[in-house]
């Protein structure tokens, strides 16, 4: 198992959700599907272990609001986001 799959507190749960996930972070999160159907969007179900990429405010509050209906008893929940250098270099008005 990846590192960073044992970082983020995997403990072999079965119901995995991760969301927009991107470059490098698609093949350490190919590394799941060989344990577990891995959900890349959400579906109406409960999940045990969600892993949302955010970029903004916006989706932070978007997922925020689906989040009670989706999350099993004892969900292990991350939510990542970019360092604020890294938006505020993409970022071009």
């Amino acid at each position: 198992m990846h590192p960073l799959i044992k970082k983020l507190n995997y403990k072999d749960q079965i119901g995995i959700l991760i969301l927009n996930s991107t470059g490098d972070f698609n093949q350490i999160f190919k590394e799941f599907e060989n344990i577990a159907k891995v959900n890349q969007k959400i579906q109406p179900k409960k999940y045990e272990f969600i892993l949302a990429f955010v970029k903004s405010l916006v989706e932070i509050k978007e997922f925020a609001i689906k989040i009670p209906s989706i999350m099993a008893d004892d969900v292990t929940l991350w939510i990542a986001y970019p360092k604020f250098q890294q938006i505020h270099l993409r970022y071009k008005p």
